[in-house]
């Protein structure tokens, strides 16, 4: 396997290992600030909590209460990023098997999907853009469970000048696999980039495995 297979299988296997760990939602998690849900998924898990609250104000307004002491409250943030993990692997696993296994019928739940993208892997390799997706994906889902359980994961400080503004601002996300630029003020050519939208703070990015194409010709 190249490294970008060898990359792809480590990021899925490590999702697979973190889906686990996410079974569990009764523990308390101190998240790293930075990144995490978008404004969207935050709004779905506090409609989320009102539809739970307001079912068991219903159940206690009818008299009806649990029994011994109530469960800890699940956390929010993960069942809604489990869920998504779910559909965006699902997602993932139709289009991997569009592409290089037809024949092949849908697996039936997250763990065998990750398991069957796993087992393509060789085959995902030989379609460049294909590999790049899955790469892209792997990476960015398991960012997302690592962070739903409070790992802020590795941040490492290039030394190239971003292309953009020139400053000496760039920083590799190791395991969500992005170059970004840390200078709030850095803006790129691109009017449609997420960079150039002031609600949004979100800084301009590349995907780590197409960062050499970028770096050649920029001094140090």
């Amino acid at each position: 396997m190249n490294d970008r297979t060898n990359q792809a299988y480590a990021a899925l296997s490590d999702l697979r290992a973190l889906l686990a760990d996410m079974a569990d939602t009764t523990h308390p998690i101190h998240r790293p600030t930075g990144w995490g849900p978008t404004l969207e998924q935050v709004a779905d898990a506090g409609r989320l909590h009102a539809a739970e609250r307001h079912d068991a104000l219903v159940q206690l307004a009818r008299g009806l209460k649990p029994l011994g002491a109530s469960p800890a409250p699940g956390d929010l943030t993960v069942m809604q990023t489990r869920r998504d993990i779910d559909t965006d692997i699902a997602d993932l696993e139709e289009a991997v098997r569009e592409r290089v296994a037809p024949q092949m019928r849908p697996a039936a739940t997250t763990n065998r999907r990750i398991g069957r993208i796993i087992s393509l892997l060789p085959k995902i390799g030989a379609v460049d853009d294909l590999m790049t997706h899955v790469l892209a994906e792997a990476c960015r889902l398991r960012a997302r469970a690592r962070w739903a359980l409070g790992d802020s994961g590795e941040v490492r400080k290039l030394t190239a000048r971003c292309p953009h503004c020139g400053a000496k601002s760039l920083r590799e996300l190791t395991d969500r696999a992005v170059v970004t630029c840390s200078n709030i003020a850095c803006r790129c050519m691109d009017p449609t980039c997420g960079c150039h939208d002031a609600t949004a703070a979100r800084h301009h990015q590349w995907h780590a495995s197409q960062w050499h194409t970028i770096t050649e010709g920029i001094s140090a």
